[in-house]
């Protein structure tokens, strides 16, 4: 049975996107911690991990928090079906650069901010679905998580035995 969400559904929505806003924010505290701590090139395998679960915690949560964002300003608590979330994506960040590229400017941008030309570049046409399936590789598990960027220092090679040659 299927019923039209309601008044509470919006205000646990809400909860849920503070929720995530929060975590992202975390993440992206912890990443920073971490990476301070290990600027030398630390390879203790407990830190890298760390380091890598805060990195990997902040594009889940930020593309979590956009899409309860994008299901807020439809109406709808249902699926977004990928295609529309990937348009709408590649959409805000397109937004965010051009607003980027504006403030600083025109003078209107923090002294901290970087300069014009770290955002001159256009956002890559496929970065909606990029952001998509890192967000999947984290949230599910999936072999590729253990790739060359893997967390524990693992040679990024495939152990499986119809791939013996490391090659993907």
């Amino acid at each position: 049975m299927s019923r039209s969400p309601g008044a509470d559904d919006w205000d646990h929505l809400q909860r849920v996107l503070v929720h995530e806003f929060f975590k992202c924010d975390q993440a992206f505290l912890d990443f920073a911690d971490f990476s301070a701590v290990n600027f030398g090139g630390r390879t203790d395998k407990r830190l890298l991990l760390a380091m890598f679960d805060a990195y990997a915690r902040f594009p889940h949560h930020l593309y979590e928090f956009y899409l309860g964002n994008i299901k807020r300003e439809r109406g709808r608590l249902g699926t977004v079906p990928h295609e529309e979330c990937d348009r709408i994506l590649q959409a805000e960040a397109e937004k965010l650069m051009r607003i980027r590229r504006e403030r600083i400017l025109t003078g209107d941008a923090p002294r901290w901010e970087n300069h014009v030309s770290y955002y001159e570049s256009p956002v890559p046409s496929d970065f909606a679905c990029d952001f998509r399936q890192a967000r999947n590789r984290v949230a599910h598990a999936d072999y590729r998580r253990a790739g060359a960027a893997g967390a524990t220092g693992g040679s990024g090679k495939s152990r499986s035995p119809r791939n013996t040659t490391g090659e993907r």
